[in-house]
């Protein structure tokens, strides 16, 4: 449980102030869901949303795009063959 209240102290010039703060959980119900009374929580696994996304079905009214039509293969590249080259002596 929280405590009901905290000290701080602040620091003015060589002057330090010991003050009791309110408790931010002052006036709140003792029993607090995380996330749906407090800030939000992190989920145990924060990957499994993206997991769960890629194995849902598509919805019944889904219409898939256009299929890629299929390519033959590329054809080879002529590369002629070049003997050594042959230089004249001077």
């Amino acid at each position: 449980m929280p405590p009901d209240s905290y000290s701080t102290a602040s620091h003015f010039g060589g002057v330090t102030d010991w003050y009791q703060e309110p408790s931010p959980y002052e006036g709140r119900p003792r029993d607090v869901s995380p996330g749906v009374d407090g800030p939000p929580v992190m989920p145990e696994d924060p990957y499994a949303y993206v997991v769960a996304s890629f194995q849902a079905l598509p919805p019944p009214d889904y219409v898939s795009g256009p299929e890629e039509p299929e390519q033959a293969p590329p054809s080879p590249i002529y590369i002629p063959y070049v003997p050594e080259p042959v230089y004249p002596e001077y």
